[in-house]
């Protein structure tokens, strides 16, 4: 049986960083003074409604 994608965990090793949420919106702010990209990811599919928050899933919390 194959893991959940919900479950799976990244494909890196990362470390822990915090997290601001407003609303829809998770900002990973950088710990860093200076210049830093930006990067928007969206699941961009439709859940089912008992489906867990993609925000959670391991696979985008890398």
């Amino acid at each position: 049986m194959t893991t959940p994608v919900a479950q799976r965990p990244f494909v890196l090793s990362t470390p822990a960083a915090p997290v601001e949420r407003h609303g829809n919106v998770d900002l990973h702010l950088p710990t860093d003074a200076g210049p830093a990209p930006a990067v928007v990811v969206v699941h961009g599919a439709p859940l089912p409604p008992d489906a867990p928050d993609p925000r959670d899933w391991l696979l985008y919390r890398g």
